[in-house]
Formats: C-alpha cells, sequence, structure tokens
C-alpha cells in the first residue's frame, strides 16, 4: 500500500501534511515516516502530539543533522476512511 500526500509543506498548524489513503494507525505511522524520510532526512524525532479539533492533527517535533530544530503538522481528520 503506497500513501498519497496532499496538502500544504506541514510546517503550520495552517498547511498540515494530508496522508490519504491509511485505515489504521499504522498505516499513518509508516506513511508519516515515509514522508519525513523523504522530505527531511536524517531527522531525529524529538516528540509527538495531537491536537484534537475540528481538525485533528499529529504534531511532530524533530532534530535536522544540521542541529535546527523543526516541527511538522499531519492532518489525522482522513484517517480510516
Amino acid at each position: 500500500h503506497i500513501p498519497k500526500y496532499a496538502g500544504g509543506d506541514g510546517f503550520s498548524q495552517a498547511t498540515p501534511v494530508v496522508i490519504l489513503g491509511t485505515t489504521t494507525d499504522e498505516e499513518f505511522r509508516a506513511a508519516e515516516a515515509a514522508w519525513l524520510d523523504e522530505n527531511l532526512p536524517g531527522y531525529r524525532l524529538e516528540n509527538g502530539n495531537y491536537i484534537i479539533g475540528t481538525g485533528a492533527q499529529h504534531v511532530v517535533k524533530f532534530l535536522l543533522p544540521d542541529g535546527n530544530r523543526k516541527t511538522v503538522y499531519f492532518d489525522m481528520s482522513r484517517l480510516g476512511r
């Protein structure tokens, strides 16, 4: 199963990465990791949390190889659809 991505660049709550075609939490997490590997190679996960509301999001904070910290927002509203 190959996920598809839509939405924004993921660098703000207003422009989350939208993962399409995942039906389980495990598929969603694997798709997140694949997106991060492709778009931000060498990242190191620092933590993650959830924003629940009208548009549920998974917020991932990580460290890049150059020492910069980044936050990526993933839209979870389509999980299971």
